[in-house]
């Protein structure tokens, strides 16, 4: 009788049993190298920038992305703030240290501050000049009366024979309270001169009218950002920072602590203390915050993972196998992330536990595999080069499926999921060589080192 045939393989089946031939014959080198890849790729991703802009998210070419761009660029950037804050019991000592503060916060870059300010000097200066076109209309019409009655009493051999006073000639004079848009005027405090003609009266009482509103709405008389007792003192700095936790206010807020341990407040007061606040340190605080879940999230799914693993082939010699060649996959798909994008958005953070969940389905078929094949009395070498030709027919299939799912998302304009779709995508390739590549190098090796350690049960499965 004659046997059939062996089967031709094809060029794809032949590579992958090339592989494992070489990791069954030279386990040493494609460990080495696989750590090698492993170190660099780490060593690459890591340089990641994190950004929870939500515009890193929006279409590069949607309408409102671009209005939005054009308008910070226009600015000269964004327009975040930050708050320096002194707090102690001593007013005199905390504004001391905001004026200690306040020089050496000025002197920083235009490309970090943009404005500081230690009180409404500027806010105050610019109202003050433009004062007429926040009064009320009742108020204008009651000047424009007072004009033109100080320019007809100029004129020669004028007679006065207005009876009504210019204060009942306002539109909203004899109004209900309820139905008037204005609020009655504060009576003067400002003791009027004794020089003042008659003339001159009307408008001297307006001048110190409008002094009066001032002082009952300005809420920082000394010229200080502070409360009534003067416990707290604020500088607020304005920055072209977006204020989402970008690299300007990372820099903004380095340079900002490092002036404050400069000034020493502590010489002062003793309980004087200076923090940060606003728009900079909260996104700072919330990014590095998410970026603390994304890495705990991906810990614990790596975790969960391995243990599944563990529990499945009864064996911890299988999490070397398989999470060898899961952290190879995972650390290139962030490498390409780094050389593609140079960042990571809220989306794409939490990818890790997603490629990892994904990728460890090929190492766990092609090691299923290999044991049947070790159970049935093939040699190492034999069972890896079936294990890798038979696995690779279903595993191939599910991982260009995978990537392929994953890549039309990089159809959308939506940049959060257009990058969501590149690194999944090219996570499951990656994924599926480094189980090709990896797996045999990590058999062969453990096979070996229990062969010497454990003479007798040389034969049992990795």
């Amino acid at each position: 009788m004659v046997d059939p045939p062996a089967p031709t393989l094809s060029h794809i089946d032949r590579a992958v049993a090339w592989f494992a031939r070489l990791g069954a014959r030279r386990p040493l080198r494609v460990l080495l190298c696989t750590l090698l890849v492993i170190a660099l790729s780490v060593a690459t991703a890591s340089r990641l920038e994190f950004r929870q802009d939500f515009i890193e998210l929006l279409p590069s070419e949607s309408v409102g992305a671009r209005l939005l761009r054009r308008a910070m660029a226009r600015m000269g950037g964004g327009s975040a703030t930050m708050f320096v804050v002194v707090d102690s019991p001593d007013a005199e000592a905390n504004r001391r240290i905001i004026d200690a503060l306040e020089p050496q916060l000025r002197a920083l870059p235009p490309t970090l501050v943009r404005t500081v300010e230690h009180g409404p000097e500027e806010i105050r200066r610019f109202f003050w000049e433009r004062r007429w076109l926040y009064a009320d209309v009742g108020d204008l019409e009651e000047i424009s009366c007072e004009l033109q009655r100080a320019r007809r009493r100029a004129q020669p051999g004028f007679v006065d024979l207005d009876d009504e006073p210019c204060s009942e000639l306002r539109s909203d004079h004899g109004r209900a309270p309820a139905e008037s848009t204005t609020t009655a005027a504060p009576a003067p405090t400002d003791p009027e001169p004794a020089n003042v003609s008659a003339a001159a009266r009307p408008f001297h009482h307006f001048r110190a009218q409008l002094r009066q509103r001032t002082r009952e709405v300005d809420q920082y008389p000394t010229g200080y950002f502070r409360n009534p007792d003067g416990t707290l003192y604020a500088i607020v700095m304005r920055s072209p920072a977006s204020g989402t936790g970008d690299r300007t206010g990372d820099q903004l807020m380095a340079r900002a602590t490092q002036i404050i341990r400069d000034v020493h407040p502590e010489r002062f007061h003793p309980r004087a203390q200076v923090g940060l606040g606003g728009d900079i340190p909260n996104a700072i605080a919330e990014r590095d915050a998410l970026k603390e879940e994304a890495i705990k999230t991906s810990g614990v799914a790596v975790l969960l993972i391995l243990g599944a693993i563990v529990v499945f082939f009864r064996s911890f010699s299988a999490l070397a196998h398989i999470g060898l060649a899961m952290l190879t996959g995972v650390g290139l798909a962030f490498s390409v992330a780094f050389f593609a994008f140079g960042y990571l958005n809220a989306s794409t953070a939490f990818l890790g536990s997603i490629i990892a969940g994904n990728g460890i389905n090929y190492g766990i078929i092609y090691l299923a595999r290999y044991r049947d094949r070790r159970a049935l009395g093939d040699s190492v070498e034999a069972a890896l080069v079936d294990a890798a030709v038979v696995s690779r027919r279903g595993t191939q299939l599910a991982a260009l499926a995978a990537a392929f799912a994953y890549g039309t998302l990089m159809l959308t304009s939506f940049r959060g999921f257009s990058q969501f779709g590149l690194i999944g995508g090219v996570g499951m390739i990656f994924c599926w060589c480094a189980t090709m590549i990896v797996v045999p190098a990590t058999v062969t090796a453990v096979e070996a080192l229990r062969a010497k350690l454990l003479p007798r049960r040389a034969a049992r499965v990795a």
